[in-house]
């Protein structure tokens, strides 16, 4: 078993064959700096794990679920997601990114696959409305729009939120239309590197 996926400017093929990482990356062959960024390799994982572990709910979890990570994920196209997500299950949500990319990604080419990159915020702040919805992203349009608004006019690159505490970078995202701090503690955890982000929904609860 093993993924294909588009990471940043990449299609990846990852594969795990015991304790081995197997890994290709096209078009450029094997860039072992974004399969080691993107899975963040260099998290202390099994040190995090032992300290999870001390909770007996979270130990049964753990062990019902072994193999789950964190990633690393590039903080605009995790922001826009994470937005995209509310009130939303995760086949309608993956449909929906899926549609964006393909309306307004870049196409690059890997051998005879055509693969569409995650749309820049540049891309979006000039896309209507009308358009962006036919991504079915309904009501999130509005939103996520007004966000990479922001970040291509004010010439935000979110990236130096990993460098500011938690709670500055936290209170930074809330100040996005459609961000609360739920959505703020998913985009600080997932590809800001604020570990201590713990987000909370209602099955958290």
């Amino acid at each position: 078993t093993g993924y294909e996926g588009v990471v940043r400017d990449a299609l990846v093929e990852v594969m795990q064959k015991g304790k081995e990482l197997w890994a290709k990356t096209f078009p450029v062959p094997l860039r072992r700096d974004l399969i080691s960024d993107y899975f963040a390799l260099d998290f202390p994982l099994e040190e995090a794990l032992r300290e999870l572990a001390e909770d007996e709910h979270l130990a049964s979890a753990m062990a019902r679920n072994p193999g789950i990570r964190l990633l690393r994920q590039e903080p605009w196209e995790c922001m826009a997601s994470f937005m995209l997500a509310t009130n939303k299950g995760i086949p309608h949500i993956e449909k929906s990114i899926a549609a964006l990319c393909e309306k307004l990604g870049r196409k690059m080419r890997a051998g005879q696959r055509v693969f569409s990159l995650f749309p820049t915020p540049e891309t979006v702040a000039c896309t209507s409305e009308e358009v962006l919805r036919t991504a079915k992203i309904g009501y999130r349009a509005r939103f996520l729009r007004a966000a990479a608004e922001k970040l291509a006019g004010q010439k935000i690159d979110l990236v130096r939120y990993r460098k500011t505490t938690y709670a500055q970078a936290k209170e930074a995202l809330m100040g996005f239309d459609g961000i609360g701090p739920k959505v703020a503690d998913c985009i600080c955890l997932f590809s800001l590197d604020h570990r201590e982000a713990f987000p909370v929904d209602v099955w958290i609860q």
